[in-house]
C-alpha cells in the first residue's frame, strides 16, 4: 500500500504539474485571445476610422472632380473670351492702322490743299496788283486821252477859227 500511495501521490503531483501546465498554456492562450482581441477591436476601430476618412476622402475627391469640371468649363468659357478679345483687338489694331493711314492721306491732302490755297493766295494778290497796274495805266491812258482830247478840241477850234479868220478875210 505505501507503493500505491507513492503511485497515487506521483499521480496527483503529476495531475498537478499537469494542471499547472495546462493552466499555464491556458493563461498564455487566454492572453494572447485578449491581445489578439485587442488587437482585432483596435483594427477594427481604426478599420472604421480609416472607412470614415476613405468616405471624406471620396466626397472630397468628388467635390473636386466637380469642381475641377467647373473650373474646365470656365478655362474654356474664359479662353474663348481672350480668344474673341484678341480678335476684337486685332481687329481694332487693323482699323486703328486704316485711320492712321487714311489720317496720313488727310493730312497729305491738307498740306497740299493748303499749298494749292496759299498758292491761290499769291496769284490772286499778283492779279490784284496786275489788275491794279492795268488799271492805273488805263486811268492814265484816260487822262492822256482826255488831255489830248482837250488839245484836239482846242487845235480844231483854233483851226475852225483860223478857217473863219481865212474865210472871213477873202
Amino acid at each position: 500500500m505505501k507503493w500505491l500511495v507513492a503511485i497515487n501521490l506521483l499521480g496527483v503531483m503529476a495531475l498537478a504539474a499537469l494542471s499547472a501546465f495546462q493552466w499555464s498554456i491556458n493563461r498564455d492562450l487566454n492572453l494572447e485571445k485578449i491581445a489578439l482581441e485587442k488587437t482585432t477591436q483596435e483594427q477594427a476601430r481604426k478599420i472604421t476610422e480609416q472607412e470614415g476618412s476613405i468616405k471624406n476622402i471620396t466626397a472630397d475627391l468628388d467635390d473636386f472632380r466637380s469642381r475641377l469640371t467647373i473650373a474646365e468649363d470656365e478655362l474654356k468659357k474664359q479662353e474663348t473670351q481672350i480668344a474673341t478679345l484678341r480678335h476684337e483687338r486685332d481687329r481694332t489694331i487693323a482699323e486703328r492702322d486704316v485711320a492712321m493711314k487714311e489720317r496720313d492721306a488727310v493730312k497729305a491732302s491738307l498740306a497740299e490743299w493748303e499749298a494749292a490755297v496759299k498758292q491761290r493766295d499769291e496769284t490772286l494778290k499778283k492779279a490784284s496788283g496786275d489788275i491794279q497796274k492795268v488799271m492805273d495805266e488805263r486811268q492814265e491812258a484816260i487822262t492822256r486821252f482826255n488831255e489830248l482830247a482837250i488839245k484836239y478840241n482846242g487845235a480844231v477850234k483854233d483851226l475852225n477859227e483860223a478857217r473863219a479868220k481865212l474865210a472871213g478875210a477873202h
